[in-house]
């Protein structure tokens, strides 16, 4: 790809994510505004978006007052009237949180966090076996306001908005350094330099790399990857299934997870990683594969080793340090006049994005 010519815009927004393509139409709205938005790979929505199980979230799990509740939320709200607009393909599925008698402590705790976030419309049901079949669980919350998503395709609506509302968007275009100017910002890229007053680290994976170009030392992620394996069960699920979340995991537990046509997935597990280039297929599938018939067995009733294959996985943006005790908010912050960090936006990122976005605005 040929580079650009020095250009000069009034924003710059690094990455090409459902993340960064929000910020881009929140933006973009601004009369008169000059909005860029760089994409390291050969097209939009290709790094944590791309491997996002699809799931629109409630905001049961974060604790009150929350970037990660407040943001899900409201960005719920906002991403359902968004795809109803734009004819974006989801659909509400609903979801159970189950367990055992010994799990209603757990339970429990979950269903008063939820509420206390301000999640409606929550579920309590003690007789689980009569709502759903195949489980081994008796007890659950059910949440009616979690669904699904086409990720690629909502974040491609996003941006396809943001190019109307004028917005250019590079791709291949790699930031490898930055500059702090009198103005505001040199950018230098694989396709070239960029000059703006005001730039947005929506960078995903990179942010805390993107932020150090620029002297902010105070962020660090680790990259925590989770795999999944396709699930042919002959059971139908119309909702997706989760067990009760273990105090302090890194994750929700190796779930159930459905997709527009029909499919079903388990996963993501959670494991921190040495690199957040870590895609490749793991090297031990069997013995993974092991381990998920054992999580599945503790949930699903009839469960064959051949009713799993691999499928694929995903890398979280995690701020939370392998031998941390609690997971770490989203950061958005302005951290530097005219430039904002959004790091660590894992998981609800997808469902929260368009909240994140206004609050960005909010910030400039």
């Amino acid at each position: 790809m040929s580079a650009i010519q020095s250009i000069q815009v009034d924003c710059v927004v690094i990455g090409g994510g459902v993340v960064g393509a929000a910020v881009a139409v929140e933006l973009s709205k601004r009369s008169g505004q000059e909005i860029l938005v760089l994409e390291k790979g050969p097209r939009i929505g290709e790094g944590v978006t791309s491997r996002n199980s699809g799931v629109i979230h409630a905001g049961i799990y974060y604790p009150p007052h929350s970037l990660k509740a407040e943001t899900c939320i409201e960005g719920q709200k906002l991403l359902y009237q968004w795809c109803e607009e734009h004819q974006v393909p989801f659909r509400k599925t609903g979801k159970w949180i189950v367990g055992q008698t010994a799990e209603q402590e757990s339970l429990e705790q979950i269903y008063e966090n939820a509420k206390i976030c301000g999640v409606k419309s929550l579920k309590w049901s003690s007789t689980l076996a009569d709502e759903v079949d195949g489980l081994f669980a008796d007890r659950g919350i059910f949440s009616p306001e979690t669904g699904i998503v086409d990720p690629y395709a909502y974040c491609a609506s996003l941006m396809h908005s943001a190019e109307e509302n004028g917005a250019m968007i590079i791709s291949n275009a790699q930031v490898t350094s930055v500059e702090t100017t009198r103005d505001g910002y040199t950018l230098t890229s694989s396709r070239g330099e960029i000059r703006a007053q005001t730039v947005i680290n929506a960078a995903g994976l990179d942010s805390d790399d993107i932020a150090r170009m620029v002297g902010i030392e105070k962020y660090t992620l680790y990259p925590c990857r989770g795999d999944y394996f396709k699930f042919n069960t002959p059971v139908s699920f119309r909702q997706l299934i989760y067990p009760a979340k273990p105090k302090n995991a890194p994750g929700l537990g190796v779930h159930l997870t459905l997709s527009l046509d029909g499919s079903y997935r388990l996963g993501p597990d959670a494991y921190y990683v040495d690199t957040k280039e870590s895609f490749q297929d793991p090297v031990n599938q069997d013995e993974k594969r092991d381990a998920f018939l054992m999580s599945a067995r503790k949930l699903f009733k009839a469960v064959d080793a051949n009713m799993l294959s691999y499928d694929t996985c995903g890398i979280r943006p995690k701020l939370r340090a392998p031998n941390g005790t609690k997971e770490e908010d989203f950061v958005i912050s302005k951290d530097l006049p005219g430039w904002v960090n959004l790091i660590g936006i894992e998981s609800p990122g997808l469902t929260a994005a368009l909240a994140i976005a206004k609050r960005v605005a909010q910030l400039l």
